[in-house]
C-alpha cells in the first residue's frame, strides 16, 4: 500500500487506521505493507502506482490531490490513469496561523493579503487540495493574493509554521487537533457548519466566504487491475470502515465514515474532477517542459546529420566519411532516448532495448553478426535493468 506522503500526516494516519482494522479483524489473507513515498505533492508516489504491475498487489490511498495535480500542471495524468477502488471518509480543512499571529479572523487575514499582496507566505503542497483552497479563497475575495511555497505534507508544514518559515497553512481537522498544542490557532473551518470537535472555530461561510473544501480519501490501483481484485479490496475497505475500531477513531476526528463504490464512486470522481478543473490556476507558474525541447533538438540534430551527410552515408557505413558520423549520431540518439523516457512516450524496458540495439549497430556496423550479438545484449540492458531497478532497488520507471 503506497501512501504518497510522509509518515505522521493526515493521509498516513487515516490509512494506518484502516490497515490496523484489516489486520485485527483478519479481513484480508495477504499481509499489508504500508510504504510512504513522499515528494512533489504526492506525485512521486502516484507515479509509482501508475507504473506498477496491475496484479492487485499494489494499491494507493490518495485524496483530491489526484485531481488538483493534473489541473495545476504538476502531472500530465489524473484519475483516468488509475482504477478506482473506493472512497472512504471525508475530512474538512482548517486554515491556521501561529498562535502569536496578529490575525484573529479569516476576514482580517484576507484583508491584509489584499492590501499587501504576495507578502503572506502560504505553506502548502503545490498542486494539492490545500493549494486549491488558497486559490479559491483568493477568487472569493477578489483582490487578495498569497505567496505560495512548497511546504510538503501536514507533518512538514507544522514544522514550517511553528518555525516561522510560513505565515499560514491549512490542515485537516484531525491534524489540527494533534498540532494545536504546538502553538497554532485556527481562523476558519471550510465546511457547511461548525465542526463538532472544534465548535469554537467559525466556518468560512460565517465570515463572509462561501467556501466548502472537504477532502475525500480515494483508493486506487494501477489501471488494468482485474475487476475481481478491485471488488475484493473494496469489500475489505467497506468492512474495515464498519468496524468499531475505525468508527471510534473516525469519531474522535469527526471524519465522515461514508464509503463510496462502483457507480457512486465514479460519479463522485467525475464531480470533483469537474469542480477542480473550473478553478482559475493561471497564477500558478508552470514548470517548463525541458524534455520537449530536448526531444525536438535531438530530432533536429539527427535529421541535420543525416541530410548534411547523405553523400558520406552513400559511400558505405565502413567508409572514412561515415565513421565521422558515428559520434553525432550517438549523441542525438542518446538525447532522443532520454527525452522519450522523460516524457513517458515509451516504457523503460522497450525504449532501452531499442536504444542499446541501435547504439550497437551504429558503433559496430550494420551487419548480420553485429545484429545477432546486439539483440541479446540490448534485451538484457532493457529488460534486465528494468527488473533490477523496479523489483530489487524499487526505483520507479515508466512501464
Amino acid at each position: 500500500m503506497i501512501i504518497p506522503f510522509s509518515a505522521g500526516g493526515g493521509s498516513d494516519t487515516f490509512a494506518r487506521i484502516i490497515v490496523q482494522a484489516i489486520r485485527e479483524e483478519n479481513l484480508l489473507q495477504q499481509p499489508i505493507v504500508v510504504i510512504n513515498v513522499n515528494g512533489a505533492s504526492g506525485t512521486i508516489g502516484s507515479r509509482r502506482v501508475k507504473n506498477a504491475r496491475p496484479d492487485g498487489y499494489t494499491i494507493m490511498m490518495l485524496h483530491d490531490a489526484i485531481f488538483t495535480a493534473k489541473h495545476t500542471g504538476l502531472t500530465s495524468y489524473g484519475a483516468e490513469a488509475f482504477a478506482p477502488i473506493a472512497a472512504t471518509g471525508e475530512v474538512d480543512l482548517v486554515l491556521t496561523v501561529q498562535e502569536d499571529s496578529p490575525f484573529n479572523s479569516l476576514s482580517e487575514l484576507v484583508e491584509y493579503a489584499s492590501q499587501k499582496p504576495d507578502e503572506l507566505v502560504y505553506g502548502t503542497a503545490i498542486g494539492s487540495p490545500t493549494h486549491i483552497m488558497g486559490l479559491l479563497l483568493e477568487e472569493e475575495h477578489g483582490t487578495a493574493k498569497f505567496r505560495y511555497t512548497q511546504a510538503g505534507s501536514g507533518s512538514q508544514r507544522i514544522v514550517a509554521l511553528n518555525g516561522g518559515h510560513i505565515d499560514l497553512s491549512p490542515f485537516s481537522v484531525e491534524e489540527y487537533l494533534r498540532y494545536e498544542s504546538t502553538g497554532i490557532k485556527a481562523l476558519a473551518v471550510f465546511s457547511e457548519k461548525r465542526h463538532p470537535n472544534i465548535p469554537s472555530v467559525p466556518t468560512a461561510k460565517e465570515q463572509g466566504f462561501d467556501l466548502n473544501a472537504g477532502i475525500r480519501n480515494f483508493w486506487w490501483a494501477p489501471k488494468g487491475t482485474p475487476q475481481e481484485h478491485i471488488d475484493t479490496i473494496a469489500a475489505v475497505l467497506a468492512k474495515a470502515m464498519a468496524t468499531e475500531y475505525v468508527r471510534e477513531k473516525l469519531d474522535a476526528s469527526a471524519i465522515s465514515p461514508s464509503v463510496l463504490m462502483r457507480d457512486n464512486l465514479d460519479q463522485e470522481i467525475a464531480r470533483r474532477d469537474a469542480a477542480i478543473s473550473n478553478v482559475s490556476i493561471a497564477k500558478t507558474d508552470a514548470v517548463p517542459r525541458f524534455e520537449l525541447w530536448v526531444l525536438g533538438l535531438a530530432a533536429a540534430l539527427l535529421t541535420a546529420v543525416v541530410v548534411r551527410n547523405r553523400q558520406a552515408l552513400s559511400a558505405g557505413w565502413y567508409s572514412t566519411e561515415s565513421k565521422n558520423l558515428k559520434l553525432p549520431l550517438c549523441i542525438a540518439l542518446t538525447f532522443f532516448y532520454a527525452s522519450t523516457i522523460a516524457l513517458e512516450l515509451s516504457g523503460y524496458a522497450i525504449a532501452t532495448t531499442l536504444y542499446a540495439f541501435t547504439l550497437c549497430v551504429i558503433v559496430g556496423g550494420f551487419s548480420l553478426p553485429i545484429i545477432i550479438r546486439s539483440i541479446p545484449f540490448a534485451a538484457t540492458m532493457g529488460f534486465g535493468l528494468y527488473y533490477l531497478f523496479t523489483q530489487v532497488l524499487t526505483i520507479d520507471l515508466p512501464r
